[in-house]
């Protein structure tokens, strides 16, 4: 990696996201979609193929370049059937690396093969925790955890995933503050699926997005939460089309 330690650059950064669904089948502690009020303003709705082709000519129309998309903002990806469809019309327009965010609960291999994989490469974040009862209690449903960590393992032994890279996220920090202790969830989670070179192990840093605005998660307990020190400096596309930052 160069790095030009500077802080100007001679072209404009860019970010591309679209929302497969705002749908998901978790409810995590962490996460809006735990709230009861969540669908009171949100109708449940998934990214149609055209609509898609339609948001993505338009992006190329506007001059973006990049290769990259996103395909994260507020539901579970892979609760849309038609994502491997949306992927290969996005590989149509040049965007051959994907990233996204998955709960991991149906991202097995025989579904990942679905996707163009000789023309794009995917780049799947999961949380996760090698704790059973902690994740269930935290992210997951009862029995998810051993379905999500079942389809992590499967991804790193088919033949057909092969070009699939994982990031995998230890959550243990939501509910422990001692970062020796999160340090020590991190080599657990590690043991549990090995040192792989197409996974990269992190430690999940909960924050407040949104920085200084009031939210909910303002109301968890005090060091929870932290702000986030970044600026807005990107702009998603949600399912219907609407652009939010």
């Amino acid at each position: 990696m160069h790095l030009l330690k500077s802080t100007k650059l001679s072209y404009l950064p860019e970010y591309v996201a679209l929302e497969v669904t705002n749908v998901c089948n978790f409810r995590c502690a962490f996460c809006r979609q735990s709230d009861a009020r969540h669908r009171e303003t949100l109708v449940p709705s998934y990214l149609e193929p055209e609509a898609c082709r339609l948001y993505l000519s338009r992006i190329r129309e506007a001059g973006i370049i990049t290769n990259l998309m996103h395909w994260t903002l507020d539901g579970e990806p892979f609760l849309n059937r038609q994502f491997a469809e949306l992927v290969r019309i996005s590989a149509g327009f040049g965007f051959t690396n994907t990233n996204f965010s998955s709960n991991g609960m149906y991202c097995q291999a025989d579904r990942l093969a679905e996707f163009p994989l000789d023309k794009v490469r995917l780049n799947i974040a999961i949380d996760f925790s090698a704790d059973q009862a902690g994740f269930e209690k935290v992210r997951g449903t009862p029995g998810s955890w051993m379905q999500v960590a079942t389809n992590i393992k499967s991804i790193l032994t088919d033949p057909r995933t092969r070009s699939v890279r994982l990031e995998i996220t230890d959550i243990s920090s939501f509910t422990e503050p001692d970062p020796a202790k999160q340090q020590q969830a991190l080599t657990a989670l590690q043991q549990l699926f090995g040192p792989h070179e197409r996974i990269k192990y992190r430690i999940r840093k909960f924050h407040n997005a949104a920085g200084f605005l009031p939210s909910t998660l303002m109301a968890k307990p005090a060091g929870r939460y932290h702000l986030c020190p970044y600026p807005w400096t990107q702009m998603a596309i949600t399912h219907a089309g609407d652009c939010v930052p």
